[in-house]
């Protein structure tokens, strides 16, 4: 599919800046994991068999779902209740729980006492220290040793109100939405400098910050949106645990 240069509003209609603003607000975990993870079902659809006339349909459907501003409006109003997420411990024994096929070679890797731990990759690393600390305490009343293993801290410290900046002044959610619009309707495919044009410096209004590169500020505005969406189950983990 040809790239475009250039932003022609007419082909985006339904394209508003201000509909994308309320990101800035978006200060909790399960705002981002909602907005982007309803993205990514909604979006995971077969555009080769949807007939041309219910794509219009869908396409009214998707934006009254992933709308920032009236997610957040109804969010305001108590319209939309606490997103619940499961929470996943990140580090469970389940030493007892194995069964099925295979069990004996798991018993024999097992002997001489050892456990099985279930680990959750998804979980910052603070979570995994606490819990793993937690059960190390438990494990120690019953198998008391006369050494400690020290370790070094990780790197994952979890989802900070730092990538939600970031996030947001890069309108993350309007570059996925206008990208996954020209897949629908095979539009041409946006140039970062279009992006830029699109969510930052629209025709004719100039109000863009002249310093800024426009090819830069695409290249970064796509790059955390991946960010983000390869975040989602951190976010969601996160989430989960009650952790802001």
């Amino acid at each position: 599919m040809a790239k475009s240069s250039k932003f022609n509003a007419s082909d985006y209609p339904w394209f508003k800046r201000e509909d994308y603003a309320p990101q800035r607000e978006f200060i909790e975990l399960t705002d981002w994991a909602w907005m982007l993870g309803v993205r990514l079902v909604l979006s995971d659809v077969d555009l080769t068999v949807m007939p041309p006339e219910r794509k219009e349909t869908f396409w009214h459907d998707f934006q009254h779902r992933v709308c920032p501003k009236t997610y957040l409006e109804k969010k305001r109003r108590g319209e939309i209740p606490p997103r619940s997420f499961v929470p996943h411990p990140a580090v469970r024994d389940v030493t007892y729980e194995i069964q099925g096929p295979g069990v004996k070679k798991i018993e024999n890797a097992l002997e001489f006492g050892r456990r099985l731990l279930l680990i959750d990759p998804w979980a910052s690393d603070e979570s995994l220290k606490t819990h793993f600390d937690q059960y190390l305490r438990l494990l120690r009343n019953e198998v008391p040793v006369p050494f400690k293993r020290s370790g070094r801290p990780g790197s994952n410290s979890g989802i900070t109100p730092l990538y939600f900046n970031r996030w947001a002044e890069h309108s993350i959610l309007a570059v996925f939405d206008l990208n996954f619009y020209t897949r629908i309707f095979r539009k041409p495919r946006l140039t970062r400098e279009a992006l830029y044009e699109s969510i930052i410096a629209p025709v004719n209004e100039g109000d863009g910050d002249s310093t800024t590169d426009p090819e830069e500020w695409g290249k970064k505005a796509k790059r955390l949106l991946k960010e983000a969406i390869d975040g989602i189950p951190f976010l969601v983990v996160q989430a989960g645990s009650g952790a802001k």
